[in-house]
């Protein structure tokens, strides 16, 4: 940006008439010479160009803030929601896991060594009751338990197989005279449904 240079001549000596001189008859008149108020010109502008660059980083320190306090309350605000969208999705995902686990379980026609792991796993948590234990299955399920009795005696003395129509394939129980273990699809969905809820 482009500046002007003006010069000051005086033809005679520039008298500036102190303040108060009306009450002080007796005080002389300063002068100021050219050079002198030429100086003080340029103090002032000086003084000036300082005053402006302070308001001006005044201004910027307030902008910066107002944007800080901005930003901060934009990003306030995307956290409240992130965490809102992860509770929704969080309180659907128990829900969600449940219903895939219920139609892999429902289609599901698990093979013989499956049907023998989850009958024996269902006796293995009558522990330590071992005698006269009753395992219920269901029709198709019967064949394979019937099966394999012979070796479950040698653990379980007096086990016997019960049938169950309503028992989908893989679904068992196991009663023994201190209750039951239930082995049921529907029990293992609830089971799921707890341990999803209270994570």
């Amino acid at each position: 940006m482009s500046s002007s240079k003006h010069s000051l001549v005086f033809s005679a000596p520039f008298v500036l008439e102190a303040a108060g001189a009306h009450e002080s008859q007796g005080k002389p008149a300063e002068y100021f010479s050219a050079e002198q108020l030429g100086a003080e010109y340029k103090r002032g502008r000086l003084d000036g160009a300082r005053e402006t660059d302070q308001d001006v980083e005044r201004r910027f320190v307030e902008f910066r803030s107002e944007v800080s306090s901005v930003l901060n309350g934009l990003f306030a605000r995307l956290g409240d929601a992130e965490a809102s969208v992860s509770q929704q999705i969080q309180a659907a995902l128990p829900e969600l896991a449940l219903e895939v686990a219920k139609k892999l379980l429902l289609g599901h026609t698990p093979p013989d060594d499956v049907i023998e792991g989850i009958c024996a796993h269902a006796m293995a948590a009558v522990f330590p009751e071992v005698h006269d234990l009753e395992v219920v299955v269901g029709e198709r399920d019967h064949v394979i338990v019937e099966r394999l009795l012979p070796g479950w005696r040698n653990s379980y003395p007096g086990v016997k197989v019960c049938v169950n129509p309503g028992f989908a394939p893989g679904e068992c129980q196991v009663r023994s005279r201190f209750g039951v273990v239930d082995a049921r699809h529907e029990a293992k969905l609830r089971v799921l449904g707890r341990e999803l809820q209270s994570r």
